[in-house]
């Protein structure tokens, strides 16, 4: 029998007469990892809460809505942007943006993958790459949070500031800034937590130039460039709306409104800080581990490590800034940590042994969420709740859905109206938001309840740190008064309650004609409601439900 001649990288047995790419195979452990992960929640409606307005508003962007003026929520609007592209791209419903959103944390696997393999072996790359996408999991990047979309681009950033300080050309390094922040640049009209860490990697470009001696005068116009650079995206938003005339909407969303906002309940901030602290040890002490090997090996703490350890500093000092804690707001420090602990992931048995603490420990918490039962019963319960609402809701006719508490994507499937600007329940509902939206709640909620919708959505309880005591008591007087609840239906462990108004549900009485309308359901199929001469209502809603659930 001939000698097999094997190399050994990453893991694997590569025989180099069948000269097997290594790299293509570490992408397809990534990517299949993650597609394990996200699997139960494509297609989900409702399986978290952010991503959902966010999709509202991107299909409402597509449809000529503008976000801040005819739809509210605070985010960059790049964020709504990747929303509306992926529905643009792949049709309507919530699939489109969760492939584009597993197509992202893949990608950031990949780029962990990489700037791992500057500190450790093949085997400990590829556990760096598995590391982040089982750990986006871990911090609610499960299915679309903003986090998920921005991270790979600080990623990236990250790997061409390490690149600077690899290379000794000063116009090399220049462009490689460049870059950098032409991506800080994008990164910030998605989520402006990341700007510590384009500051960050800005101020890295400069000080790797001043080290290859680059003139002041020189280094001061590139200083310029890379500003012009990062505030340029932001600059278009802003003269846009600006053109438009609305750039006090824009500015207050955008820049004012987070400092609005109150404090969480000290009891639920010590649950969230508890869940992170549980959530980011065992990435910790692998950084621990990572760092005492690293300067065991090489004796010292060189630049291109300098450069992960202060990513890191800063991509902590971006999840507090805002003050109040959320556990996704914590997603950027995660590929800093795994990149730390790199060097104590390679094929050595202390190394394996590292390995599988940390991806046993991040499966094991995953487990203790158990969201995938999670989503399965509330998937169910959505579409159950979903087939009691839709009956009800007819915009042409002024009759929309109003959800105090529940899922935002509601409105999209049932097709509703819109009762106000302030579509994500969030928004008057949370106490957080008081004062922090541009209106006041209470008056909003009574304008709301006025135009007295044909549903309203509460809950058994809340999902928030605590409910806007105001509004919550205007809705339960409104739905005392004058709505009956129709169902219960299960969502994030708790009940969501159909309430349908009383005139809605009397006698049977017949129908006006209404024009034909035409929409598209979640699925793309066309959704045709038109009432006929003579028609009860009930007929009416009975005829409507069952054609749009037979077309999807």
């Amino acid at each position: 029998m001939m000698p097999v001649s094997a190399n050994v990288s990453a893991g694997f047995l590569v025989d180099r007469r069948l000269r097997i790419p290594v790299d293509p195979l570490c992408y397809a452990m990534v990517g299949l990892l993650a597609i394990m992960l996200r699997w139960p929640f494509f297609g989900h409606p409702a399986a978290d809460c952010d991503e959902q307005i966010y999709q509202l508003i991107g299909e409402r962007m597509l449809d000529g809505a503008l976000p801040y003026i005819d739809i509210w929520d605070r985010k960059p609007i790049g964020l709504f942007l990747i929303f509306a592209l992926a529905n643009l791209i792949g049709g309507a419903g919530p699939l489109p943006y969760q492939i584009l959103a597993c197509v992202a944390a893949v990608g950031g696997g990949m780029l962990v993958y990489h700037l791992a393999k500057r500190f450790t072996d093949g085997m400990g790359a590829l556990v760096a790459g598995m590391l982040y996408v089982l750990y986006l999991s871990v911090f609610e990047g499960r299915i679309g949070q903003t986090e998920v979309f921005f991270v790979p681009l600080l990623i990236a950033m990250a790997s061409l500031t390490v690149r600077m300080f690899q290379t000794v050309d000063s116009d090399a390094v220049h462009r490689l800034g460049l870059f950098a922040m032409a991506l800080g640049g994008v990164t910030l009209q998605i989520k402006y937590t990341a700007l510590p860490q384009c500051i960050l990697f800005g101020v890295l470009a400069l000080a790797r130039q001043v080290h290859l001696g680059i003139r002041p005068s020189v280094l001061a116009t590139r200083c310029v460039i890379y500003g012009a650079a990062g505030l340029l995206p932001t600059g278009i938003a802003i003269s846009i709306y600006t053109y438009i005339g609305h750039v006090d909407a824009y500015i207050y969303a955008n820049f004012l409104s987070i400092f609005s906002r109150g404090v969480v309940d000290q009891a639920v901030t010590d649950n969230y800080l508890f869940h992170i602290i549980a959530r980011s040890t065992p990435l910790f002490l692998a950084a621990l581990v990572g760092v005492v090997n690293y300067i065991s090996r090489v004796g010292r703490n060189t630049p291109l490590y300098l450069v992960i350890v202060g990513w890191t500093a800063s991509a902590v000092t971006g999840s507090v800034m805002i003050g109040n804690f959320y556990i996704h707001y914590f997603s950027p420090i995660v590929p800093g940590l795994i990149i730390l602990a790199a060097p104590a992931l390679s094929r050595t048995w202390a190394g394996a042994t590292l390995s599988a603490l940390c991806l046993y420990s991040g499966f094991f918490l995953l487990a203790q969420e158990d969201r995938t039962a999670m989503a399965r019963e509330d998937w169910q319960g959505y579409d159950k709740m979903l087939r009691a609402v839709a009956p009800y809701v007819a915009p042409e006719r002024g009759e929309c859905l109003y959800i105090f508490d529940g899922p935002t994507s509601l409105y999209r499937d049932t097709h509703s109206c819109l009762p106000t600007i302030y579509a994500y329940p969030d928004h008057l509902s949370n106490s957080v938001e008081v004062r922090s939206i541009g209106v006041d709640t209470s008056a909003e909620m009574a304008r709301i309840l006025k135009t007295r919708p044909a549903v309203i959505i509460t809950a058994s309880e809340h999902i928030v740190p605590s409910y806007n005591k105001a509004t919550a008591a205007q809705v339960d007087r409104a739905v005392a008064q004058a709505y009956v609840r129709v169902g219960s239906y299960t969502n994030m462990r708790r009940m969501l309650y159909v309430n349908v108004r009383q005139d809605l549900l009397r006698a049977e009485r017949p129908a006006s004609p209404d024009s034909l309308v035409r929409r598209t359901s979640s699925s793309g199929a066309p959704d045709v409601r038109q009432a006929r001469a003579g028609e009860t209502t009930a007929t009416y809603r009975k005829r409507v439900l069952a054609g749009r659930f037979a077309l999807s």
